[in-house]
Formats: structure tokens, C-alpha cells, sequence
């Protein structure tokens, strides 16, 4: 029975990862209650058939940082009085006072029709009726402002505190519920497998387009390629299972760790390096032809990072010091390579500043953003809540429409404040600190590869989340919590050996085989290619040359 409910939770875990990038990325509200809800059926199955591995424990600093994010978002959706929510939210308490009836005053009650004639002179001239008329709306029209929460919308903050919980659902069951070969091979072949079939589709799209993805549904606006609206958010799923895909075949190829060669290793592992190179060589085909530069920028900033990395590891003597500096030469000139594009040369460039339109784009919302953290220092809008609350803040004269800040981590400032923020950033850098370090740090032939690969694209959604929102894509962050369920669960084995090893008791010499082989082999020589053991009295009584 528990062989089959383990094959069942691994089914169902394929079928998230195979169907939510083919339905355009989940970004369609039933694909998204489709995909939180079977994360968290899965978890609730793996639990209640016993599937957790032996041993399996999540550690306090990932459960600490999750759940104090949970539980101030959950504050962020209790209703306060108005001095309460003046003093965390000033902001909040500033748009409530304009735009609800009598929230200012603290009245119980308000005319509704009272208040906004009293705002006739306001400059939005609002309309009022003529002297001796009425309009048989009086005293009709009342409003109870009452407690309001620092959320300004607290139903679209449930829903993405939702979505938190479902990605945590599903790390969860990664990291601890799955079987060990499910995490090193089943699954990493699935995600190059499904992101090469996407990544042709999306070739075969690109040179055949209709206007219409898949060539039925038509798409009106953004730059389409493959099953996403977006190509940038393809691009960075490709690249994710890209760095995935390269681990894949380290691992298939034999590196890595203390993994041994069998005797046919050369007739079993070369179809499959070779299937897996063509699979790895049209993703990265696929990911030119997005055109997506913050996906190439990305990728070439962390494998510069990740280069410096190893060449410090190398050279931790001081005498290779020199070769530790210049590891950042490739480095400091992407950087100095991706700034000059942005600045002077790019061709689709803003005529009055030279700077890279889209990425002047981006730099006119930030300007917005700014002042929304500065109104909401402490408290932020409510998870979720960017898309309602940046119009009251952007620049004067912007008419883009930005329901997303294009910035990770400047949206989760904007949303839940310093708080929230400060809590995230503390996540991010346990995590770092943790596992991708080590991954990352050491020597790249001692790490299990499939985890390194991993790692790698982990650390580049993250350089990529500086321009774009990636992880609010389902798709996109579904495979984003399968790297890094991969990492921890790679980091915990490796950890757990070793912890093993060192704490098992030595053998005594003189009840060890091996050593009473060895002996026997040297007194016989090696010329004899028979091996001659002794009778067990002899070996016994036998006390070395």
C-alpha cells in the first residue's frame, strides 16, 4: 500500500511541474487555485500515508523566517482604530481619511452624500445639486468606517498569503516526503525534458507566429514565446532548468562527491550525456531567441560570480592571492559591460537620456515605488496590494500601467514594509549562508552536481528578480521552490553522512579482514595473481611480519 502512495504523491508532483508552465504559466486564477490546492493535497497524503523520510527534521532557521512572515502578514489583515493604524501605517491612515467617510472623525456613521458635497470645491469639482433641490439620497446613503486593517485589500493579501503557504506546502514535501532517487534523477530529468519540449514549441512558435499562442489563443499585447505572455518569464524558467540540466549531466558523467564507475560507465552514461547536451544546447537556443537581456545579463553575471567563487576556493593560500584578484577582472567587466549597454548602448534607447527604454521604464516606476515604502516605512500596503497602491504614488505624468514594481525585492518592501522586508532578507541571507554558499564556495568536483546545478539556478533567478517578477509566476516559482528543495535536501544528506561517519567507532586492527587480507597479499607478493588465505587457526594466531 505505501509503495503505491509513494508512487501517487511522485505522480502527482509530475503532474504539477509538467502542467502548470503549459497552462501559459498558471497565471490564471483557476490554474492557480488548481496548483496551491495540489501542493497542499499532496503534503496532506504524503503525511497521512507515513511517507516522511527517517530522520527528516525542517531546521528552526528556515521555519523561523516563514513563519514570522506568515504571522505579520496575518497582522497586516487585522482591523485597528484609526490612532493605532496612524501611528504603523501613515499611509494607509492617510488614504482612508480621504477616501472613507468619516474615518478621520471617528464618527460611527456618515452621510455619504453629505461627505462628498462637502468636497465640491476639491479640485476634482465633484458634483453637487442645485440650491433647494434634493436628491432623495439624504441621510440614505450611510457608512460605517469602523476598524480597518493596514491592507488595502485584504482579500487579495489572503490570496497570495495562499500562495506562500502553497509553495511552502510543496518545498516541504520536496525536502522531506519524497524518495531520495525521486530528488537526484527522476525529477531534475523531468524539468530539462519539459523545458526542452517548451523550448521547442517556442522556437517552432517564433518562426511560425500567427499571433496567437500555441496558434489558438490570440495574444493582444506583451512579446509571447512559447506558453508565456511574457518571453522574459519563459526565458528565466529555461534558464533555471538550463543550470538544472548542466548538473545533470556532471552527475551523469561521473563528478561529483564519492560517486563510483561502473565498468561499462563509457556505454551507459554517453547516451545519455549526449541526448541530455542536445536537450541543454535548444533551451539555450530558445533563450537567444526570447531576447530576454535580463536573462543574459543574469546568466552572466552569476556564472562570473560563480567563477570568483571557485578561483577563491583554489587560492586560499596567500600565494595565490593575485589569482583571487583577478578573478574578478570577468566580473567587473560584465557589470561594466551590462552598464554601458543600459546607458549608451542599447539602439531602443530614451532619445533625452540615452538610457535603455525598457530599463528606463522600470527606473520610472522605482521612482514611484519609493515614495509608496517612504508612506508605509513600517507596515507596507498588505501582501499583494502593489497594484492598488502604486497609483496613488507614481510620478506625475506616468501613464504606464505597472501592476507589478518589475522588482522583487522593492515590491516586498512596498507591500510589507521593513518589517516584512527585513524578515525576507533575513530568509534569503540564512539561506545563502546555509546551503548555496557551501555549494557554491567549495571545490565544484566534491559537490553533488545535480545540487550545484540547482544552486547556480537559484542564485541567478535571484540576480534576475532585480528587474522582473518571476516568482509571482506560478509556474516559474514552483520550479524555483524545486531547486531549492533540491539544495537543502543535497546539503542535509551530505551533512547527515558526514556527521555519521565521523561519529561511527574505529575498528579494531586486529578484528579487521581487510587488514588480514592485506597481510596475507603482502607476504604471498603480487606477482601471483591467485589470492591464498590462510586456515582461520593460523590467521588467529598470526601476529604480522
Amino acid at each position: 500500500m505505501q509503495k503505491w502512495l509513494v508512487r501517487a504523491v511522485e505522480g502527482g508532483v509530475w503532474l504539477l511541474l509538467l502542467l502548470t508552465p503549459w497552462a501559459l504559466g498558471s497565471v490564471l486564477e483557476r490554474a492557480t487555485a488548481l496548483m496551491e490546492g495540489g501542493c497542499f493535497t499532496l503534503l496532506i497524503l504524503a503525511w497521512w500515508g507515513g511517507l516522511r523520510r527517517e530522520g527528516f527534521r525542517l531546521p528552526s532557521w528556515i521555519v523561523m523566517p516563514a513563519a514570522c512572515f506568515c504571522l505579520w502578514t496575518l497582522l497586516q489583515l487585522v482591523p485597528l482604530p484609526p490612532p493605532v493604524l496612524k501611528i504603523l501605517s501613515p499611509g494607509t491612515y492617510a488614504a482612508y481619511s480621504e477616501f472613507l467617510p468619516g474615518f478621520a472623525t471617528g464618527e460611527g456613521q456618515a452621510d455619504a452624500q453629505s461627505w462628498l458635497l462637502q468636497r465640491h470645491d476639491s479640485p476634482s469639482r465633484a458634483l453637487s445639486p442645485r440650491p433647494g433641490e434634493q436628491t432623495g439620497l439624504e441621510g440614505s446613503l450611510r457608512v460605517e468606517p469602523g476598524l480597518r486593517p493596514i491592507s488595502w485589500y485584504p482579500w487579495e493579501t489572503l490570496r497570495w498569503l495562499s500562495r506562500f503557504l502553497a509553495y511552502g506546502a510543496f518545498f516541504l514535501l520536496l525536502a522531506g516526503f519524497l524518495p531520495e532517487r525521486a530528488l537526484e534523477k527522476r525529477l531534475p530529468w523531468l524539468v530539462v525534458s519539459s523545458g526542452f519540449a517548451l523550448s521547442l514549441i517556442g522556437i517552432v512558435q517564433y518562426l511560425t507566429w500567427n499571433g496567437k499562442i500555441f496558434w489558438l489563443i490570440p495574444v493582444y499585447q506583451g512579446h509571447p514565446f512559447s506558453a508565456w505572455v511574457n518571453s522574459n518569464h519563459f526565458a528565466s524558467y529555461a534558464q533555471m532548468s538550463l543550470w538544472l540540466g548542466c548538473g545533470l549531466l556532471l552527475k551523469e558523467a561521473g563528478f561529483g562527491g564519492r560517486q563510483r564507475r561502473h565498468r561499462d560507465f563509457r556505454r551507459r552514461a554517453a547516451p545519455k550525456i549526449a541526448l541530455g547536451s542536445f536537450m541543454l544546447v535548444l533551451i539555450a537556443v530558445a533563450i537567444i531567441l526570447a531576447r530576454s537581456r535580463g536573462t543574459w545579463f543574469s546568466l552572466a553575471l552569476g556564472s562570473c560570480c560563480y567563477l570568483y567563487l571557485q578561483v577563491r576556493a583554489q587560492c586560499r593560500n596567500t600565494r595565490y592571492a593575485v589569482w583571487s584578484a583577478l578573478a574578478l577582472a570577468p566580473l567587473v567587466l560584465c557589470i561594466a559591460g551590462i552598464t554601458y549597454y543600459i546607458l549608451r548602448g542599447s539602439e531602443e534607447r530614451v532619445e533625452e537620456t540615452g538610457v535603455e527604454a525598457s530599463f528606463a521604464g522600470r527606473i520610472t516606476c522605482w521612482k514611484g515605488v519609493l515614495p509608496m515604502i517612504a508612506a508605509n516605512p513600517f507596515s507596507g500596503t498588505g501582501l499583494g496590494t502593489f497594484s492598488l497602491g502604486y497609483p496613488r504614488y507614481k510620478i506625475y505624468g506616468e501613464t504606464a500601467i505597472w501592476d507589478q514594481a518589475h522588482n522583487e525585492y522593492l515590491q516586498a518592501f512596498a507591500e510589507s514594509g521593513l518589517i516584512g522586508g527585513a524578515i525576507l532578507v533575513w530568509g534569503l541571507v540564512v539561506f545563502w549562508r546555509r546551503r548555496l554558499s557551501p555549494l557554491l564556495s567549495n571545490r565544484w568536483r566534491a559537490q553533488p552536481p545535480v545540487a550545484l546545478g540547482a544552486a547556480l539556478g537559484v542564485l541567478v533567478l535571484w540576480i534576475h528578480s532585480l528587474v522582473e517578477f518571476n516568482l509571482q509566476i506560478p509556474a516559474n516559482g514552483l520550479l524555483f521552490v524545486l531547486l531549492g528543495a533540491l539544495v537543502f535536501a543535497a546539503r542535509s544528506r551530505t551533512e547527515k553522512g558526514t556527521e555519521s561517519t565521523s561519529s561511527a567507532p574505529p575498528k579494531p586492527a586486529e578484528y579487521s579482514r581487510k587488514s588480514l587480507t592485506d597481510a596475507a597479499l603482502t607476504l604471498q607478493g603480487g606477482s601471483d595473481s591467485r589470492i591464498l588465505m590462510a586456515p582461520p587457526s593460523d590467521i588467529s594466531a598470526w601476529t604480522g611480519p
